[in-house]
């Protein structure tokens, strides 16, 4: 059953005008035609059309271009149906803002695609509204991201989305789930980093009664997210062997429970997601990850940088959490206090200036001091901003000449990534993540040297 849309077509030549209305009639669809760009003006001065098939050469050559900002002006999807297919017929008419550009004649696929399109641009409506309300940004590079999302929302391609902790990535998940579902009921959100390696396989796959002791019959995640989306957080980390298993599911799509065989195969389908904060290629080049499962999964890159990193989103963000916070119950946060937390780069990202408000907002008397910040932020607003502290030491020279500045250097960052090992709870993935841009092979070197003090003072 086809969603009935007002269609308006534009062409001269009545025998091609009459084969369309005929194909969009049995669809369903109301269609009223014009041999003239003249005609087609006054029909959309009169009435609203929900899309437009548009002939280039009308009463005068190439005149069909000319209704194309009309046609977009008023709501109406254009739609070039011409016999040109030179290059630069074809290039006009997408300057010229058609949203598709149909050589003659005609085929029943080629209106398909057209009109899934159609359907699907209120997707692109919904996720730019979803966005405005719920991923706040000013930087101009994740906006940049944010439009690459935009543009492939309509598709089911795959959506791979890269960023530390805390970034929004799963945010952003469910915003692309959102732009085509009422609700959240088929978001399958699945963290690798959080079930047990000997668990995954039944957790994704499920199981067969009998597939070994205790197992009962159980539906997996992907099976579970037929007909909506699949989010495999932290990929990276799943079994090598795994891999395997679910790279051939995904090409197939079909499932085989564990404990079952080719008789057993479920039929799914679903838009898949995945994101990781530490990158892929790393683990692909160090044969941890398999590389024609990364150009799988890969799709559409989503690149989130930290919160540190993104041009004026520290201040937007703080200042609009104090407005809301203000809004929600009178909150004030004194100047010095918010000197300190502008100048904190708030390593947790996103999520962590988010918290940090919440809880604050929650005082018993909501006027932030300085005083009031935790230990973290006063020493990083004493350590950096106070001008009569100096970044090095005395004591810190001296020991530079002594041995050298890169032995001097690496012991530093060996500190660094020991501290943020000790805030992160000892969660490696999460430490890596709140470093940037430290190498993996850089962190895994520093990680030796700390993990090996562990041993020796167990």
């Amino acid at each position: 059953m086809y969603e009935q849309y007002e269609v308006l077509i534009t062409e001269d030549n009545e025998a091609t005008a009459l084969n369309l209305r005929k194909a969009l009639e049995l669809r369903g669809h109301k269609v009223t035609h014009s041999n003239t760009s003249r005609g087609a003006r006054t029909l959309l001065e009169q009435r609203k059309f929900d899309l437009a098939f548009v002939d280039l050469d009308l009463e005068r050559e190439k005149a069909g271009y000319e209704l194309l900002p009309l046609l977009t002006y008023r709501g109406t999807y254009p739609v070039i149906l011409s016999g040109h297919d030179e290059d630069d017929y074809i290039e006009l008419g997408y300057d010229s803002s058609c949203g598709d550009y149909i050589v003659k004649p005609f085929t029943k696929d080629k209106l398909d695609r057209i009109f899934s399109k159609v359907r699907n641009l209120g997707s692109v409506n919904r996720f730019r509204a979803i966005i405005e309300n719920e991923f706040h940004t000013v930087d101009p590079e994740t906006i940049a991201q944010i439009k690459k999302i935009e543009e492939n929302i309509t598709s089911n391609s795959p959506f791979y989305i890269t960023g530390p902790t805390g970034t929004g990535k799963t945010i952003l998940g469910q915003a692309i789930h959102r732009s085509k579902h009422d609700n959240l009921q088929k978001y399958i959100h699945v963290n690798c980093a959080a079930i047990p390696k000997d668990l995954i396989e039944s957790e994704l796959f499920g199981t067969r009664k009998g597939a070994f002791t205790g197992a009962t019959e159980k539906e997996g995640k992907l099976v579970e997210a037929h007909g909506g989306t699949l989010h495999l957080d932290e990929v990276g980390t799943m079994p090598k062997g795994l891999q395997e298993k679910l790279l051939l599911a995904l090409d197939d799509g079909t499932v085989i429970p564990v404990g079952g065989n080719n008789r057993h195969k479920i039929k799914t389908n679903f838009q898949l997601i995945s994101s990781t904060c530490e990158p892929l290629e790393e683990k692909v080049a160090q044969g941890q990850f398999r590389e024609d499962l990364f150009y799988r999964i890969m799709g559409t890159h989503i690149h989130l940088k930290p919160l540190r990193e993104r041009q004026g989103d520290i201040p937007y963000l703080i200042n609009k959490l104090i407005e809301d916070v203000k809004r929600e119950r009178g909150f004030v946060v004194k100047p010095k206090a918010k000197e300190a937390l502008l100048k904190y780069n708030w390593y947790g990202n996103a999520r962590e200036l988010v918290k940090f408000f919440k809880s604050k907002s929650e005082m018993l008397r909501p006027i932030l001091a300085y005083e009031d910040l935790p230990d973290y932020i006063i020493h990083n607003f004493n350590r950096f901003v106070n001008t009569n502290t100096a970044f090095i030491t005395e004591e810190q020279l001296k020991l530079i000449e002594d041995v050298s500045y890169p032995l001097f250097k690496f012991k530093q960052e060996t500190e660094i990534v020991r501290h943020f090992y000790k805030r992160c709870s000892f969660n490696k993935a999460k430490t890596r993540s709140a470093l940037g841009n430290m190498t993996q092979y850089t962190f895994d070197k520093h990680m030796k040297i700390i993990e090996a003090e562990h041993e020796i003072s167990r």
